[in-house]
């Protein structure tokens, strides 16, 4: 008599508990216990389907799952619960070598072994009632995702059913050349997953190549059959698993002990089996790639909304992730863009922690697993070859994100689950970057133009106060302060080139109070420097890591003047917003800053030639304006020459005399002066003199001169009395100017008496309008 298996049943429903009656009926079957977590359910559904438990069947009602670990013997556990924490606790070791069964393989068991046993009784053709009956099953059943269950049973019944003492329903691999055990009857777990036949090698290789079912009476000979070699294997039976005529596998059954050899029956009747069961996986697959396309959908419409969200990029990514995680079991999410300025892949989201809390996470683009994809524009897919039997399943994935042959940023992850990575995942992860790769290159075009725009609005706007800027020794300073910070840079320097010298000398220099710094900047920008000068265009120089440390690139600008270059400006280490390290300049930098060199430039020629002014005024102030003393030692000369030749000279004298009062006002004394004596360079020539009487009186010396020293006077006071004399916009109040002359010898023969004849006797006055009248 066949030993008694010890039963428990998990869950309190309908599907559950029906099967007492057919349970109770098998003498080799022993119910020990019913749980449930509500216990008042429990009686409820026994009494709702009219149970009674007598007393001698000694069946423990319980709702704590824990008892079942105190039943000694137990073979099997019936799992009618849905209950999450409930298929958790089954999992655990105590439970290791017992069977669990659902209520329709319980039912599908006992329940065909009752019929069978009734055929029997009644001599009607055992096999033919079995496969009919079974058919009406696998009609009736809605098949679920896992096909394991129904496949079992089917290994079962051929087992039982030929008197078999083992079994096994074997798989092709994906490539196809080898067959490995799906599911085993009669052997240890370990052993038949470790079982790889290749394909055309012993019995169940040989069937899977072609396709003809196989039977064997007697030991397989040796040579014929090399993986039963040593096995005892007396008799055996092998057919085909044929799914749209295609073999995707074997069914076995041998004995070696038994004394019963397998028939043609046998063969006949496992070989309509192995049709059911190609059945069952092909509906099973139907309805696993139904479910797939179901969930590619959800994935996809949830990802649509994601994408089309009007959120920050870093928040869709975020949940593109999430995402992802959800519709891959076991899947650790994260998403790295690609930056042009850095060449480096920097992490934006994650699962597997919060990407600001982790800081700027980056990688160079060909470094690593992930970085060697970006560069390739490949995907990567790492499989652990040979997992240990109860282990997960760990797999490395890098998917690229490509726009045409640009890198755009990557998909990294990791998944360790039971599964692994399923085809259609897969598929799905090469699919859905597509149109996150567009998310992120629109988004970072948006980006570029943004913040082009805002930079080169800065750049306008701080170049009109460049040029309001006067002070010659300011400006240098706001400059490379202003550029640097336009730009992001660390820091920045000018250099203006001294007049009549080659020498660019440093005339600010802003971020370099670091000694190792400047170390490091001033060699690279030596080399940049002659490059500009040489080429009078603007460059960007980057330095590798392992020749510069410190300077990672380099843009300089030169500064013209009538096309020759008179300073160059250069910033150094672009340090863009959120990021702790320097990134390249790129052109979008160089077009920006050549912007804000228009104005520079302007700001600096008027300072310029602010300067040159003063440098001529000066000049003129030092070379013509002496003193009175001097005047009358000349004037004495001249009398004495023209006495002895017979020769004539003209003593003009220009009186301002409101001219004190404009001395506390900013230097527009000096000014006025200065247009006065500009004014007379032009009319009077080089040997004659001009001098300054006192602080409102001018005097000129026209030597050698009669007639012509009139029309030069005339000439002067015209230019008095047009204003070309002075700056009107200077003075906004009326301003006198009188002026008179005397001729030697007419006027007197003396240096006083000319002086006296002199006086002014004819005034211009010129008002701030630009009203003028003598």
């Amino acid at each position: 008599m066949d030993r008694v298996k010890h039963i428990a049943i998990i869950g309190a429903n309908r599907e559950g508990l029906s099967l007492l009656p057919i349970l109770l009926q098998d003498k080799t079957l022993k119910i020990e216990m019913i749980a449930d977590n509500n216990k008042n359910a429990l009686l409820f559904k026994l009494d709702e389907l009219g149970y009674r438990l007598a007393e001698p069947l000694y069946i423990r009602l319980t709702s704590n799952p824990e008892d079942i670990k105190g039943i000694e013997n137990l073979d099997i556990i019936i799992n009618a619960s849905e209950d999450l924490h409930l298929q958790a606790f089954l999992q655990q070791s105590e439970f290791g070598n017992v069977e669990k069964l659902s209520p329709l393989s319980a039912k599908l068991i006992w329940g065909l072994k009752e019929e069978r046993l009734q055929l029997k009784e009644e001599g009607a053709d055992g096999h033919a009632a079995l496969l009919s009956s079974l058919r009406e099953v696998v009609d009736a059943i809605r098949l679920t995702s896992d096909r394991k269950e129904l496949l079992s049973l089917i290994l079962r019944l051929a087992v039982e059913s030929t008197r078999a003492e083992k079994g096994s329903l074997m798989l092709l691999d994906k490539d196809g050349k080898c067959l490995k055990v799906e599911i085993a009857e009669g052997m240890e777990e370990e052993i038949a997953k470790k079982i790889k036949v290749p394909l055309g090698t012993g019995i169940s290789g040989r069937v899977a190549q072609d396709g003809k079912p196989l039977l064997i009476s007697g030991k397989a000979s040796e040579e014929e059959f090399q993986h039963l070699r040593g096995s005892g294997v007396k008799s055996a039976l092998c057919v085909p698993l044929i799914v749209n005529e295609t073999i995707i596998g074997v069914i076995n059954v041998n004995s070696a002990e038994s004394t019963h050899a397998f028939t043609q029956d046998d063969l006949a009747f496992l070989t309509r089996l192995a049709g059911l069961a190609s059945e069952v996986m092909l509906r099973s697959k139907e309805y696993e790639d139904m479910k797939l396309d179901t969930a590619k959908f959800s994935a996809w419409k949830n990802m649509d909304v994601i994408l089309r969200a009007g959120k920050p990029l870093v928040k869709k990514l975020s949940e593109i992730c999430i995402e992802l995680s959800r519709f891959i079991d076991g899947f650790v999410c994260s998403i790295y863009v690609f930056n042009e300025d850095t060449q480096m892949m920097h992490l934006k989201a994650s699962t597997l922690t919060d990407a600001k809390a982790a800081g700027p996470l980056a990688f160079h683009k060909g470094k690593g697993i992930d970085g060697w994809a970006a560069n390739a524009g490949k995907t990567v897919i790492l499989t652990e070859k040979e997992p240990e039997a109860d282990e997960p399943k760990k797999v490395y994935l890098s998917i690229p994100l490509i726009k045409g042959d640009r890198p755009i940023g990557i998909i990294s992850g990791q998944v360790v689950s039971q599964k692994g990575l399923l085809p259609h995942q897969e598929s799905f992860l090469k699919e859905i970057a597509i149109p996150i790769t567009e998310a992120v290159n629109n988004h970072q075009e948006q980006e570029k133009q943004f913040l082009r725009s805002n930079k080169m609005i800065a750049a306008d706007e701080t170049g009109l106060e460049i040029i309001s800027i006067t002070d010659p020794e300011k400006l240098p300073n706001i400059i490379a302060t202003a550029a640097a910070a336009i730009i992001g840079a660390e820091g920045s320097t000018l250099r203006i080139r001294n007049d009549g010298t080659q020498k660019y000398h440093l005339r600010s220099g802003h971020g370099l109070d670091d000694e190792k710094m400047r170390a490091a900047f001033l060699p690279a920008e030596k080399d940049i420097l002659h490059e500009v000068i040489k080429t009078r265009k603007a460059v960007i120089k980057d330095f590798p890591k392992e020749t510069n440390p410190l300077i990672v690139s380099l843009i300089s600008y030169p500064l013209k003047r009538e096309g020759k270059v008179i300073g160059v400006l250069t910033l150094f280490n672009k340090v863009a917003p959120g990021v702790f390290y320097p990134e390249r300049f790129t052109k979008t930098d160089m077009d920006v800053l050549g912007r804000f060199m228009i104005y520079v430039e302007r700001a600096l020629l008027h300072t310029m030639l602010q300067e040159e002014e003063k440098a001529k005024t000066q000049e003129l102030l030092d070379g013509i304006l002496i003193g009175k003393e001097f005047l009358e030692r000349r004037a004495e000369e001249e009398i004495g020459r023209a006495k002895r030749f017979g020769k004539r000279f003209v003593l003009m004298i220009i009186h301002i005399p409101n001219l004190s009062s404009y001395s506390q006002e900013g230097g527009k004394t000096k000014n006025l002066i200065t247009n006065i004596l500009d004014a007379l360079k032009k009319k009077v020539r080089n040997f004659d003199v001009v001098a300054k009487l006192d602080n409102e009186r001018l005097a000129v010396l026209f030597l050698e001169s009669d007639e012509g020293a009139i029309r030069l006077v005339s000439k002067l006071c015209g230019a008095a009395k047009e204003g070309e004399l002075f700056d009107k916009t200077l003075f906004k109040e009326e301003i006198g100017i009188r002026y008179g002359y005397a001729i030697f010898p007419d006027d007197g023969d003396t240096f006083e008496a000319l002086l006296k004849k002199a006086g002014p006797r004819v005034e211009v006055k010129v008002s701030g309008d630009g009203d003028k009248w003598i």
